[in-house]
């Protein structure tokens, strides 16, 4: 066992957590670029995958490391955020033809999760992140469809992956109005009302917003 205030699990399993999340912030603008440069879309399904497979491992490095904080999960949602729109943006680049006619529905997916942060901070003061299971559903549809269309230059996965990303942010939606205060990791709205009612009765421990 460890002893003294130096914990080498938590401390270097705390930092290769945060550069596996910001190894994804990384990612978005370089999407863009190699779709700017008009390299082999299967580049950008490359990039896809180390982004999607980064997603995986943080929060698993983060949890054996004992180092899973609201901050360090609020950063998580927000540069999955990031991400995506970089891999939206490369994905509109070099295949706007095809996605053209799904524009307004992208458009209203991507409008959606603005609102979502800005309802999260106007009732709750922080940013939504929540870690669902139905977004963890949107990020696996996304990212199948966003595979196949990279790799196969098929777009016929986009459609059914917008309609499960904008399940997911309904349900966001309705877990932000029905939370008192915030917290992180709800996985549904069943878990919003059950840490609704404990929240009445006593402060539950993950739901103060990270400090800013």
């Amino acid at each position: 066992m460890t002893t003294g205030l130096y914990d080498p699990r938590r401390h270097l399993g705390g930092a290769l957590a945060v550069l596996l999340t910001l190894a994804r912030l990384g990612l978005a603008p370089l999407v863009i670029r190699l779709a700017q440069q008009n390299v082999p879309p299967r580049w950008l399904a490359v990039c896809l995958l180390a982004g999607f497979t980064s997603d995986v491992f943080d929060g698993i490095v983060a949890r054996w490391a004992g180092v899973a904080s609201a901050r360090l999960r609020l950063l998580d949602s927000v540069v999955d955020t990031v991400f995506y729109l970089g891999i939206a943006a490369a994905a509109w680049i070099r295949f706007q033809e095809a996605l053209r006619p799904l524009a307004w529905f992208m458009l209203a997916i991507i409008g959606l999760e603005f609102a979502n942060y800005l309802l999260s901070w106007a009732k709750l003061g922080a940013g939504a992140s929540y870690h669902a299971y139905s977004a963890k559903g949107m990020g696996i549809a996304l990212f199948g469809a966003l595979f196949a269309l990279f790799w196969w230059q098929t777009a016929a996965l986009i459609p059914a992956a917008l309609v499960v990303a904008f399940v997911a942010q309904a349900e966001v939606a309705a877990i932000t109005w029905i939370l008192p205060t915030w917290a992180h990791d709800v996985r549904s709205v069943w878990h919003a009302k059950r840490l609704r009612d404990t929240v009445r009765r006593t402060m539950s421990p993950n739901s103060s917003p990270p400090d800013r």
